[in-house]
């Protein structure tokens, strides 16, 4: 089997790349790496605490156990090393890649403006702070939200989310979770829900059923309020998520009077396909809003395609095996805060459809990079109620009839998340700060791109979809 075969595969990745892709064929890669040593590291969570009315007199219960589990798909192997030589496990691998990429055409549709509204509420005006969030995770949450209310409750949620019914909404969240879904030993890339049940109050089966179907989440029952059911929620989020969040995790617990904890995650890595060389990692000036610092930077020479617009420039990398998978660096021009952005239509235009922008072109980009480990936690409750979503935190409106006969209400949403990025997992997606003002192209052939002041991230998933938005103040 050839190397170009491989390449055949991944239809997704623009011409640019795959002159620049031979070098880094699978063959060159004998050892399969853990899902630990895989760079970058990208994890969240978004917790939903419901809390209610609930007798504080249940009966106990054991620590954590199984009620339902969700089953996720099987998926060969990457075919790297000895299987690479394999006709049969390239093509068992290849199957089940484009299994999870066959999803109903046009699936992802308004799903871009859903984010485009939501963003700005969700990242914040204030400037000066690291932030992170993803929107996909906030997304599945969300949905299975409105899979477990009715009413005007429902109706809110579904309208922040873009869909008219809850059969769309639950067909489209199916097909996004599918659609990204990937754990072969090359790439990562897995949303994880589960529901934690007070073993005092009655559930209705059915709709659990609906979310381990649909929203692939396993629903487990315990004592509310017990160190171990805390332990066993905690030790679930640490597993899901690498580890990169155990401080949040550690910071998640139940109290006796919630009715359930709906837990969502997002859980990433992969390597990039052109790496740094860690020979070329030195100290230089980053400009921070509190001022100048030292950080470490990454460098390489590389062709990638620029893209420039009224305020901002751009570049992408994608991820090593990738079908579409990619990192994308936005760098605001002078005096315009990275925050902005996130309310200029034209970001989107370009993160969702970039082949059909205009003024972008092919060339050498030489790439600087701060290496940034970044992490944010928050309390999203009042970023949703400025997106009109209130009745699920209203004692008195919350409808939750669908799951459980119980006055129930979301008494907080937290939502945790941490980007780490290095030589080995962040290769050609250093932005320099061109001094081009305004819709300014590039030079002919070459441009420098320093990342040296406040830019913003976007992780993107299948078909474009942020998997993780975030904003570098300082790095």
């Amino acid at each position: 089997m050839k190397s170009k075969r491989l390449l055949e595969a991944f239809s997704h990745t623009e011409d640019v790349f795959l002159d620049a892709s031979e070098s880094y064929m699978p063959e060159k890669r004998v050892k399969k790496r853990r899902w630990t040593r895989l760079i970058p590291a990208v994890a969240a969570l978004l917790c939903v605490a419901i809390v209610g009315t609930v007798l504080l007199n249940a009966p106990k219960a054991s620590a954590k156990s199984l009620v339902l589990a969700a089953e996720y798909p099987k998926m060969a192997p990457y075919p790297s090393g000895i299987l690479y030589q394999s006709e049969k496990a390239y093509d068992a691998w290849q199957d089940d890649m484009n299994r999870q990429r066959r999803q109903p055409e046009g699936y992802a549709a308004g799903l871009d403006a859903v984010f485009a509204g939501m963003l700005p509420a969700l990242m914040g005006e204030e400037t000066g702070e690291n932030k992170v969030c993803s929107p996909l995770n906030l997304y599945m949450a969300l949905a299975m939200l409105a899979e477990i209310t009715a009413g005007e409750t429902r109706t809110q949620l579904l309208t922040l989310l873009g869909q008219g019914s809850i059969e769309a909404l639950r067909a489209q969240a199916t097909a996004v979770w599918n659609a990204n879904y990937r754990d072969d030993g090359a790439l990562t890339s897995v949303l994880a829900s589960s529901l934690w049940l007070n073993a005092g109050v009655s559930y209705e089966k059915d709709a659990l059923q609906t979310l381990a179907n649909s929203y692939f989440a396993s629903t487990y029952q315990g004592e509310m309020g017990s160190d171990d059911y805390d332990q066993a929620l905690q030790g679930w989020v640490n597993e899901q998520t690498g580890g990169l969040l155990q401080d949040a995790a550690s910071r998640l617990h139940m109290k006796q009077e919630d009715v359930l904890m709906l837990m969502t995650t997002v859980r990433f890595q992969g390597k990039w396909a052109r790496q740094f060389s860690k020979d070329n990692t030195y100290a230089q000036t980053f400009y921070a809003q509190s001022g100048a610092i030292e950080r470490d930077f990454m460098h390489k020479r590389t062709q990638n395609n620029y893209y420039w617009a009224g305020q901002f420039a751009a570049v992408r990398e994608i991820f090593d095996t990738s079908f579409g998978q990619s990192m994308w660096f936005f760098l605001p021009d002078e005096g315009v805060q990275p925050e902005a952005l996130l309310s200029d239509p034209v970001f989107y235009r370009i993160l969702y459809a970039p082949n059909d922008w205009e003024d972008q072109t092919g060339l050498f980009v030489n790439l600087a990079v701060p290496k940034f480990d970044i992490s944010a936690e928050g309390d999203m409750a009042d970023a949703l109620k400025r997106l009109c979503v209130t009745d699920a935190f209203s004692p008195f409106a919350a409808d939750f009839s669908p799951l459980c006969d119980q006055q129930a209400w979301v008494g907080g949403v937290t939502h945790a998340a941490r980007v780490v990025i290095d030589e080995e997992g962040c290769t050609a997606v250093a932005f320099t700060a061109i001094p081009t003002a305004g819709a300014a192209p590039p030079p002919p052939d070459e441009v420098d791109f320093v990342l040296d002041r406040p830019f913003v991230f976007v992780i993107t998933g299948m078909d474009n979809l942020p998997l993780f938005v975030g904003v570098v103040h300082n790095p």
